[in-house]
Formats: C-alpha cells, structure tokens, sequence
C-alpha cells in the first residue's frame, strides 16, 4: 500500500500543470471552465485516497474497490479531456495532462486493492479492466493524432554576382550613341536548399515553425526531422508509457 501512496503524491505535480494552464487563458468565461475541471479531477482523487485508507483500515472491505472503481470510471470520462480553447471563441480541445495521470492511478488503485484481497476474476470485473485498458488506449491514440510535424524541402538556383568596384572618385562614363545599357555583370550560379520545419500540437494549441536557407542541394530523406520532432514531442508526454500501462492491464485478468 506504501507503493500506492507514493504514486497517488505523485500525480499532485501534473496537477501543477494543468494550474499553468489555467493561468495563461486570457478571459475569465473560460477560465472558470478550466477550474471547474480542476476540482473535479480534484473530488475523484479523493475518492481514490479514501479507497487506499479504507483497504489499509479495512482489509477486505468492498467499500475500498466500489471507491477506487467509481473513481476510474468517472475519471474515463470525456468530460475530462476537453478544455477550453485560449482565445476567444476558440474551439475546445482534447488535452489529457489534468485528468490522466489520476485515471492510471485509480485504475491501479482499484487493481491493487483487489490483489491484497485475493478477489477473483469475474465476468463484470473484466469487463471493468478491458474497458479501462481499451479508454487508455483511445486516449494515447488521440494524442499521437494530436501532433503533427512537417518538413518542406525546396531546391533552386541563386546567383553569386560581383560587386561594384566602389573604391576611388566616381567618374561619370559618356553615355553611348546607340544609347545601349552596359553588358551585365558575370553571376555564377551555385544549389541552395530552402528547408522549413513545422510542429502543431494540438493539445497545446500551439504551434512552432523554422526556417533555413544552405547551400547545395536538398537532402534525399525529406521527412526525418518532421519524424524526430514528433517523437520527441510524443515522448514528452509518455505516450509509449501509457500505452505499456493498457497492454499490462489487459493481461492482468486471468
């Protein structure tokens, strides 16, 4: 139970998260939307720490697992998924970062407190775990599908022209009689490559974009920054993680 305790605390620090989110929304109609989210997520992590007391007082009482089970279904919800968009009259979007991680801990709270009890597997209680496993899933899915990053690559040809000797008295040249301008200058055309970067996260509502011009030409693989950044970005919110966690649940009836 000591184990469960830690990480129940461990999720007060993503709870700092969703507080900055809420500090950068610009008007206060939708502020007060995000907070209200706030303590919601807030009241089903109680009902998983009461659980946690509960089965360390109780050994064996179902209140525990009704507590712990209640909380992972209402923390599935949707509902709390979705938050406001930070402009005004923006549309709402899918961010996980407020009520995920406690929906993993009420879930593994609810797993626990049945394996101290030596409860058995049955057909409901199955049903409760692959439902649990399958909503994890459907949210990292989303969250893959929240990022997109893409690369544009563009070969052209710029040239490298002289420059006017400006040094000494400028001396005015007579004008020809066939009035014909001067010959142009000798350019020497060279490859350059224009590369442009960019990275939407939808869950951030953001997006970042570079921008480089280099000589020669183009590279052959044309999308393995687009593939790395997004990677990178997926990594940070331990999409993989979860998915390993869905995978265990699932294997976990038996």
């Amino acid at each position: 139970m000591r184990d469960l305790y830690l990480k129940v605390v461990s999720i007060e620090i993503d709870l700092h998260d969703l507080e900055g989110q809420v500090a950068n929304l610009s008007f206060e109609q939708r502020r007060e939307e995000a907070l209200a989210l706030a303590r919601a997520v807030e009241q089903e992590r109680a009902q998983v720490y009461a659980a946690l007391d509960v089965a360390a007082d109780r050994p064996g009482d179902s209140a525990a697992l009704a507590q712990a089970l209640a909380a992972a279904h209402a923390l599935a919800s949707p509902t709390f998924y979705t938050l406001p968009g930070r402009t005004v009259g923006a549309l709402d979007r899918f961010d996980p970062r407020s009520a995920l991680p406690s929906f993993v801990v009420a879930v593994e709270v609810w797993l626990a407190i049945r394996a101290s009890a030596n409860e058995q597997w049955t057909d409901v209680s199955r049903q409760d775990v692959t439902g649990f496993a399958a909503r994890l899933l459907q949210i990292t899915a989303q969250m893959r599908d929240s990022i997109h990053c893409e690369e544009a690559w563009q070969n052209f040809v710029r040239f490298s022209c002289p420059k006017p000797d400006k040094g000494g008295p400028h001396i005015p040249l007579p004008m020809p009689r066939d009035r014909n301008p001067p010959d142009a200058p000798n350019c020497v055309p060279s490859p350059a490559c224009n590369h442009r970067l960019s990275c939407t996260d939808e869950m951030n509502a953001e997006t970042n974009a570079t921008g480089k011009t280099s000589d020669g030409t183009c590279p052959a693989d044309t999308a393995a920054n687009a593939r790395s950044n997004r990677a990178i970005r997926l990594a940070d919110y331990q999409v993989e993680m979860y998915e390993t966690i869905a995978r265990r649940w699932l294997a976990a009836p038996h």
